[in-house]
């Protein structure tokens, strides 16, 4: 367990406390750094644990009941005018996740502005989230000093079948600043609930569950795993990949969590994500869009990079006798590779050298390789590369296509003496390499 006051005034910023079961109360009062806590077995929080911290996300799945204000805002006072109307605002913490509370207490959310409240096994609440302070409760006296914001602030409330009470919305809706809408299952106590209160209800179905789709196009300087979010209940999530259609698609063993990284899964074409949401008897699977693997063909490899867009491979090796060094191709078979130089005896992959596959349906794609500082493509930058840059340089000499490329180090769209000291470094780098 966490004793009271025991992080008092730490620079946290994000932590995952896998073993403890019970914080007591203030255990991280005036950690103004603090972002995001992971409370995975925990199951008691003590009174006002996150008080004057700038929390976005606590996930604590076991919490069962905790005592009233376990959070208060970021009571910041500005000097600047122009900001004072977010005094004793605190917009930070939007999504909550205590999958498994059963009741919810009086006066749990304080002065926080929860936007996003997911509850699978919610029994009792006696608090809703208002996204206002104490301080500006007054409405007509908030709108006045304030402004009426153009549309109201909508909380999300997502309620299970378990259900059974609700506090009535008429003492935390204030018009003009907040309302509600509930997401979850037809006929059950919080549809109910959200029509006796003048509330929006959304059935969670495959159009309304998506919060936030997986992107369209991932590659190796996406530097972000893959992330579907969906509302739900009981969540559980199940990543797939396949090459020709889904019919084919195969369940990406251990990618059974919202975010998925295909780092290690690039023989896959494709990939998407199937939520399941398990409301009592309610079961409703939730399918993400899908996503193109464009390193599905090859993947850099070592100090290189592949501009998928623009058909470019560029690297810093040099030297270049076969293009395992430079990047890894999933299927030689459908691969063939030119190099820019050949004597007969040798070949070497230097600047021009081209790369072309066969798709499927018998197009082809060909990717151009550029090793900058490597004019004449003889993969090796020598004082003929050098000469050249120069020439360009003072306009003596014009450079084109992968050329213009490999001379112009800085992918500044011009040639400048800048280029000129780089493919210099390149240069005495290659030779001592």
């Amino acid at each position: 367990f966490i004793l009271s006051d025991g992080f008092y005034n730490s620079g946290l910023v994000g932590v995952e406390f896998p073993k403890v079961q019970r914080v007591e109360s203030q255990a991280f009062l005036f950690c103004q750094k603090l972002r995001e806590i992971y409370l995975p077995e925990c199951n008691s929080i003590g009174r006002r644990v996150f008080e004057k911290t700038n929390l976005t996300t606590i996930f604590a799945p076991y919490i069962d009941y905790t005592e009233k204000s376990i959070f208060e805002s970021n009571l910041t006072i500005y000097e600047d005018e122009k900001t004072e109307a977010l005094l004793y605002r605190n917009e930070e913490l939007t999504n909550v996740n205590f999958e498994k509370l059963k009741t919810i207490s009086r006066d749990f959310f304080e002065y926080s502005a929860v936007k996003q409240l997911e509850l699978s096994d919610i029994e009792f609440i006696y608090d809703l989230p208002t996204t206002i302070s104490y301080y500006e409760k007054d409405a007509e006296a908030y709108k006045s000093f304030y402004g009426v914001y153009d549309e109201a602030i909508k909380i999300e409330l997502v309620l299970p079948k378990t259900l059974k009470y609700c506090e009535p919305v008429e003492n935390y809706r204030y018009s003009g600043v907040n309302d509600y809408c509930v997401y979850g299952t037809k006929w059950t106590y919080a549809e109910q609930w959200a029509h006796a209160n003048n509330v929006e209800f959304i059935e969670i179905t495959q159009e309304t569950a998506i919060r936030e789709d997986i992107e369209p196009i991932w590659d190796e300087w996406s530097y972000k795993p893959l992330e579907f979010d969906a509302r739900g209940f009981n969540r559980t999530y199940q990543w797939y990949g396949y090459n020709k259609t889904k019919e084919n698609a195969v369940a990406i063993t251990g990618a059974t969590e919202k975010t998925f990284n295909p780092e290690n899964y690039k023989q896959y074409r494709y990939y998407y994500c199937e939520m399941t949401s398990v409301d009592g008897d309610s079961i409703v699977t939730v399918t993400s869009g899908t996503c193109h693997n464009k390193m599905y063909n090859m993947f850099a490899l070592n100090e290189s990079f592949i501009d998928y867009d623009k058909k470019l491979i560029y690297t810093k090796l040099n030297n270049c006798k076969n293009l395992s060094t430079i990047i890894k191709i999933q299927n030689e078979s459908n691969c063939s590779a030119t190099p820019s130089f050949s004597n007969g005896f040798l070949k070497l992959f230097g600047t021009g050298s081209k790369v072309v596959f066969t798709n499927e349906d018998g197009t082809f794609e060909t990717y151009t390789l550029i090793i900058p500082g490597d004019i004449n493509g003889d993969s090796i930058i020598d004082v003929i590369d050098l000469a050249n840059i120069e020439l360009t340089m003072n306009s003596q000499k014009e450079l084109t296509g992968e050329y213009f490329l490999a001379a112009d180090t800085n992918m500044d769209n011009e040639i400048t003496i800048e280029d000129y000291s780089s493919a210099v470094n390149l240069a005495v780098f290659a030779n001592k390499a």
